[in-house]
């Protein structure tokens, strides 16, 4: 992720491994995070600088102390772990690097292809997504997308490394710089070569996706799944076909009832986390 957190940098978790999607954490350890380039040279002994919107928040929000154990990491695996000092001009406090990590992300590709919407609920669906183990977030309109408000990128991608912070994860979602016009161009653009699972939300579906992901498990756990959503009222009854012949998804029900648009997504990547023994 090319970008910079500026909210809620704080956050207490506990002992980790090291690997993405494990339960073991570092005791009593404030995260933050930071953009890769500050942790690319990274080593025992040196010294991070902290960036002015982290130094402000730990130093002056969160009024962290001399010496307080902290984590830097950067969203593509790195971490780097060590105490922090402060100075009288704060832009210039620094953590002194104990330990570094290069975690690995076990979790398979689990992806969510989502019709553009109202962008508070976009960012719901981009926060919660990300605590429940989302890899990539791409938009894109269908015939039915009524919401005319722009995509707003830093924004997103700022709520995707904040949730990614507060929920433990050491590795930040991938979020489509573009809301395609189409479900076609963003599969071209940013999915085509995907041999996961492949399924559309739809009413229409022969069959649940709880029932399509524990009968395709080995192919889940590792190529993952892609799931896509319509706008509020559904795909339209061609554009479900098309989707499902041209490009080869399966319609599957989330479930009994009938789900918000912002729901579903958060419904799928919860079945998938529990076909994957995680949940």
């Amino acid at each position: 992720m090319r970008r910079q957190l500026h909210t809620r940098w704080g956050f207490v978790v506990h002992k980790r491994s090291y690997c993405e999607g494990s339960v073991d954490r570092m005791e009593n350890v404030r995260r933050a995070f930071v953009d890769a380039t500050e942790l690319r040279n990274a080593q025992i002994g040196c010294h991070v600088n902290l960036p002015s919107q982290a130094a402000k928040h730990l130093l002056k929000v969160l009024r962290l102390k001399e010496g307080t154990s902290v984590e830097l990491f950067d969203g593509l695996g790195r971490s780097v772990f060590g105490e922090l000092h402060k100075t009288e001009n704060i832009k210039h406090s620094f953590v002194s690097v104990t330990h570094t990590t290069n975690q690995k992300n076990t979790l398979p590709p689990l992806i969510i292809g989502q019709s553009w919407i109202k962008p508070s609920k976009a960012e719901e669906v981009v926060q919660k997504g990300t605590e429940l183990g989302a890899s990539h977030f791409f938009f894109f309109k269908t015939k039915r997308t009524s919401t005319k408000s722009p995509m707003k990128l830093d924004r997103l991608e700022k709520i995707a490394a904040d949730a990614s912070r507060q929920s433990g994860r050491v590795y930040v979602p991938q979020i489509s710089p573009t809301c395609s016009n189409s479900i076609q161009e963003a599969l071209e653009k940013y999915q085509k070569d995907f041999e996961g699972i492949r399924v559309i939300s739809s009413l229409l579906g022969s069959s649940t996706l709880s029932n399509v992901l524990h009968s395709n498990s080995k192919t889940l756990m590792e190529k993952g799944m892609m799931v896509l959503v319509g706008p509020e009222g559904g795909f339209e009854e061609a554009e479900e076909e098309e989707i499902e012949k041209v490009l080869a998804f399966t319609r599957v029900r989330m479930g009994e009832f009938v789900m918000r648009t912002e729901t579903a997504p958060l419904a799928a990547l919860s079945v998938a986390q529990s076909a994957l023994g995680r949940m």
